[in-house]
């Protein structure tokens, strides 16, 4: 402010002795005056601003931790989910190969019983076609 009351009175005085060089003075004044009036307002437009990014940076960080939050917490159900759905599937494969083992076996046993069977009767044709020609 001092400054500002020693500008305006140097001004007045180079006025008064060289009109020329004091109205030059005053526009340089007048420009400087303004120009930190400029610079005061860009300043604090931008401290505005980047005050804003911040808040807007510190809110999208907060959606982004929760968005990982949410995503790890459904990671985590989703491989439950596998080894649930893991120990299913190694049951029925063990279910499925007893279930395949007894149906071979029975039909083996039904293989065998009709094979045992196809003699039998293949032998007791034979016999009887034997006693047949024997009476004739």
């Amino acid at each position: 402010m001092l400054r500002s009351l020693v500008g305006s009175e140097m001004c007045i005085r180079d006025s008064l002795d060289t009109p020329e060089r004091g109205l030059v003075l005053l526009r340089i004044r007048d420009e400087a005056r303004q120009n930190l009036e400029v610079h005061r307002m860009l300043y604090e437009s931008s401290r505005a601003f980047g005050s804003r990014k911040a808040m807007v940076a510190e809110h999208g960080q907060k959606e982004l931790s929760e968005t990982v939050q949410r995503l790890e917490k459904d990671k985590a159900e989703l491989q439950a989910e596998v080894q649930r759905l893991l120990g299913r599937i190694d049951t029925i494969e063990k279910t499925s190969q007893s279930d395949r083992a007894v149906a071979e076996r029975r039909h083996n046993d039904q293989a065998a019983f009709l094979r045992k069977t196809n003699q039998q009767l293949t032998a007791y044709i034979k016999a009887e076609t034997e006693k047949a020609s024997s009476r004739k």
